[in-house]
């Protein structure tokens, strides 16, 4: 008889209930927890899987042999919350992911396994442990371990994901000062076989997929080669799969790489741009940025939209000069901008990195009452002391240039998105990749996107996809 695994991925909102001054993630993910997929692909199949996926339908009890939790640190408080409930069954309970692994004494206090680092590298060891009673309190991987890449998809199938998603790439180049995902990968970047990648993307059901990489095209010479080559045997194969990817502004050097891109399927990039000011960029150790600033990311803009590409451009608020009226100003200077979609958060120390052990130790962070703070660190919410103004009144602001940003438009499109719809097809010159481009967002924003406009709109493109929310 096979023993049975549950893997779980935690959704919190309960536990901003009855706070001021914090709003709550409330943005919808549709793609696949690729984490769960590797852990399924390293586990013997003497073990049944079943997983539930809170972004999909609410945790309810259900028996199991071992337990597996996933978890952010703004949704830890859940996830400590339901081991307690297994605890409770004598069903011991395994979690893992970024934030247990930069806080295991923290997390032991509330679970009975903490898996330190790469599942690879760690994984059988509990099992073994496991079939011979002998599990310990913290496991820590191998950083040397080889990394996989590639998931078990049978496990995704359980909710019908909208749109897959593959990584090409472990880990950034960069390291931003408020990023903790590179000190995860111990500064590592390592890149996956490209024929491998191409095999993978064929198998796989959706039309729609996304490059689930920190940094898909890199930074240097031999990583734009790498990608170049991806982009011809995609090509070559007659992949006709619609995708979207993350990347650095500094791909806009390299235009015959991007026009490469959009005939392998890329519909879209994201970029962080974070600041129009350099001191600003400097201080986040945004370094690539730096050449891109002097006319106010234009010209990096119109690189991609020359390339048919609509561009998510994510800003950051709240940086140490950061007065309340130079937020309002930034706001304005963004609205202003022909970025086809915009993301906008509050500078927030993650834990772990240079930005809050720097904030931690001078004493500035204004929530440390952990675990139960971490819910605070989430982009939307002032989280440490500036002398250029109280949280309140940051707050106050933050919320005042979210309006400017994305409230109605004056004339005959007042919805944002749909005027930002028009604009990018103004910018791109294309329909086809502007419609697949609102489709991706949908994904994140459904609620954004349920009027008759975006039903007609993406039937033009797609009469079979489905909302499966």
């Amino acid at each position: 008889m096979k023993k049975k695994l549950l893997l779980i991925g935690v959704v919190d909102l309960e536990s901003y209930s009855g706070r001021k001054n914090v709003l709550p993630i409330t943005v919808i993910k549709s793609w696949q927890p690729i984490q769960f997929g590797i852990i399924a692909a390293i586990t013997p199949d003497d073990w049944e899987i079943d997983m539930i996926d809170e972004y999909f339908e609410p945790f309810s009890f259900r028996k199991a042999d071992l337990v597996g939790i996933s978890a952010s640190s703004t949704s830890i408080n859940r996830a400590y919350r339901i081991a307690q409930i297994f605890k409770k069954e004598n069903i011991p309970v395994v979690i893992g992911g970024m934030h247990a692994s930069f806080y295991p004494e923290e997390a032991s206090q509330y679970v009975d396994i903490v898996a330190v680092g790469k599942a690879e590298g760690v994984w059988q060891n509990i099992l073994n442990d496991f079939n011979n009673k002998a599990l310990k309190k913290i496991y820590y991987s191998d950083p040397d371990v080889k990394v996989i890449f590639k998931p078990k998809r049978d496990i995704f199938k359980k909710y019908g994901y909208s749109i897959g998603n593959i990584i090409s790439s472990i880990g950034c180049p960069n390291k931003c000062d408020f990023c903790n995902r590179p000190i995860f990968q111990n500064y590592k970047y390592h890149l996956r076989n490209v024929d491998e990648i191409v095999d993978e993307i064929k198998e796989i059901e959706q039309h729609y997929f996304i490059f689930n990489d920190d940094n898909f095209f890199g930074t240097t010479d031999k990583h734009i080669e790498r990608t170049v080559e991806l982009f011809n045997k995609m090509i070559k194969a007659k992949i006709k799969k619609r995708w979207l990817c993350h990347t650095s502004v500094n791909i806009t050097k390299y235009p015959e790489v991007l026009k490469l891109a959009g005939e392998a399927g890329c519909v879209s990039v994201f970029v962080g741009l974070e600041s129009f000011d350099i001191d600003e960029l400097l201080q986040f150790s945004k370094h690539t940025n730096k050449k891109y600033v002097e006319d106010d990311y234009k010209s990096a803009i119109k690189v991609f939209h020359k390339n048919k590409m609509p561009v998510s451009g994510a800003f950051i608020c709240g940086g140490e000069k950061e007065t309340l009226e130079s937020i309002v100003k930034k706001a304005h200077a963004i609205r202003n901008t022909k970025l086809d979609n915009i993301v906008y958060s509050f500078l927030t120390p993650l834990p772990k990195t240079p930005l809050f052990e720097k904030y931690f130790k001078e004493g500035k962070l204004l929530y440390t009452n952990f675990p139960e703070d971490w819910i605070y660190y989430n982009f939307f919410n002032v989280t440490f002391k500036t002398e250029h103004g109280s949280p309140e009144q940051f707050f106050d602001a933050y919320l005042k240039t979210m309006g400017i940003i994305y409230g109605h438009h004056k004339g005959l499109i007042k919805d944002d998105n749909i005027y930002r719809f028009f604009l990018a097809i103004l910018n791109t010159r294309s329909v086809k990749n502007v419609i697949d481009f609102h489709i991706f967002q949908s994904f994140y924003n459904l609620g954004g996107y349920r009027s008759v406009f975006w039903k007609i709109m993406f039937k033009l493109r797609r009469p079979k996809i489905t909302f499966n929310r």
